[in-house]
């Protein structure tokens, strides 16, 4: 399924596009994601979501298919694939950063999506309202990293919660982020969209249960009939 998305970061045009391609400030910005090894182009990552009572544990690679800094455009590809077995997702998403006078830049973003397996149950209008959402979510979050200002590079001796060098052991006492809850995006969405269907059934629960108690006041049972 192809899924288009558009934000806008209040940030000069290089500075957001700086920003963007930059996996370490990115990546935190998404809940639930992780970055736990990048070399040149190419990265590995996981992604816990939590659905209701389905929980979902991707763990996956991908790379930078395209980045042409002149055009301010960047092509990404990854595959994953639940670590409990159910189901793999598979993405190739593409960026373009547009400037809007000199303080702002609008993102343009189309991915394709393939999901399979439990996720893979939801249609196309249901994910593509819940990304809706979490794209918000994810450039609310993006613009305060921005607003901070650069951070210093990570240290590999130390524990960072978003981002694990492959050249670092992982501690046993860290805690991976906290599972990316769509709970909440994904209640409104469904009661939208089944609240027609809804209302239709109790419509026509009411019109059975009036025409039944028509029937009943029009034609009484006597004593003794069955």
């Amino acid at each position: 399924m192809k899924l288009t998305h558009s934000f806008v970061v209040q940030a000069p045009l290089d500075r957001a596009w700086e920003t963007i391609t930059d996996l370490t400030t990115v990546v935190p910005c998404f809940p639930g994601a992780t970055l736990d090894s990048l070399e040149g182009d190419e990265f590995v990552g996981s992604c816990a979501i939590k659905l209701g009572p389905i929980s979902l544990a991707y763990r996956g690679t991908g790379r930078f298919r395209d980045l042409d800094a002149a055009g301010h455009r960047l092509a990404v590809e990854a595959t994953g694939k639940d670590r409990r077995g159910n189901g793999t997702a598979s993405a190739e998403l593409t960026a373009v950063l547009s400037p809007i006078g000199d303080t702002a830049t609008a993102v343009e973003v189309v991915t394709d999506l393939a999901l399979t397996g439990k996720a893979g149950q939801f249609g196309r209008g249901v994910v593509q309202d819940v990304s809706d959402r979490l794209l918000q979510q994810f450039a609310e979050q993006l613009a305060k990293s921005m607003a901070l200002g650069p951070t210093a590079p990570p240290d590999p001796s130390a524990e960072n919660p978003h981002l694990r060098v492959a050249a670092a052991p992982r501690s046993r006492a860290a805690q991976p982020p906290a599972a990316l809850n769509l709970g909440s995006a994904l209640a409104p969405v469904l009661a939208a969209r089944l609240a027609p269907v809804l209302a239709v059934g109790i419509v026509l629960l009411w019109w059975r249960r009036r025409n039944r108690s028509r029937r009943r006041k029009n034609h009484p049972r006597t004593p003794g009939t069955r």
